[in-house]
């Protein structure tokens, strides 16, 4: 039995994910593009090639930094479902 799910996300040029939060950990492996990575209140720039882990119950987002699209895969243990994840409000 598998235990998580996995996700194909991209992220337009100029664009950011919405902040959000989930109750599980998360993993995002950068296929292609250049970004800045939030979890909580840090800040990183990620590219082709990282692997980013997101703590359970961290505020994310992520934002696309560069010319083309940010594509990665994003991997939740136990499996994503709509319960466990919380959209944060715009400021």
């Amino acid at each position: 039995m598998i235990r998580y799910s996995m996700a194909w996300a991209s992220v337009p040029t100029g664009k950011e994910t919405r902040s959000h939060m989930l109750r599980h950990s998360e993993v995002y492996f950068i296929l292609c593009g250049t970004g800045i990575m939030r979890i909580g209140r840090e800040c990183k720039k990620v590219k082709a090639g990282d692997t980013i882990y997101i703590p359970p119950g961290s505020v994310q987002q992520i934002r696309n930094a560069g010319r083309q699209p940010l594509s990665f895969i994003c991997i939740v243990d136990p499996a994503w479902i709509p319960a466990c994840e919380k959209i944060l409000k715009m400021r």
